[in-house]
């Protein structure tokens, strides 16, 4: 994904994008340099904080390679071809949903990038 020209890369960001996996899971990498995980059910709870992660690009036109796999309950992050983190989930009895998200800054629109997208079972 590319974040945008013109987003501000400031600790406070909230201006960021990701993928949803499960029908309710959120992995969100922030134009900060950031990520988290958060689950809506349906308020939104962080099931991991916003995290410092040196492999993510920080700022305007950072580009980021986001991976998520999950075995069973296990989901595991890979950014930018590295591993960030493993963590235990409850997965849905029924398969899941994927997409992406996008969210811009709490003052000004943002457009986010999705440059490409691959799906494997």
């Amino acid at each position: 994904m590319k974040a945008p020209p013109d987003v501000v890369d400031d600790p406070e960001t909230t201006a960021g994008a990701g993928l949803m996996f499960w029908q309710n899971y959120f992995v969100i990498v922030y134009a900060n340099g950031n990520y988290a995980v958060w689950r809506q059910t349906p308020d939104w709870v962080a099931v991991l904080a916003s995290t410092k992660f040196e492999k993510l690009k920080a700022g305007p036109n950072a580009v980021n390679e986001i991976k998520v796999t999950t075995l069973n309950n296990v989901v595991t992050l890979f950014f930018n071809g590295e591993k960030a983190t493993e963590l235990r989930a409850q997965a849905p009895k029924n398969g899941g949903e994927f997409g992406v998200y996008a969210q811009s800054s709490k003052d000004k629109s943002n457009e986010w990038r999705f440059l490409s997208i691959v799906v494997n079972e």
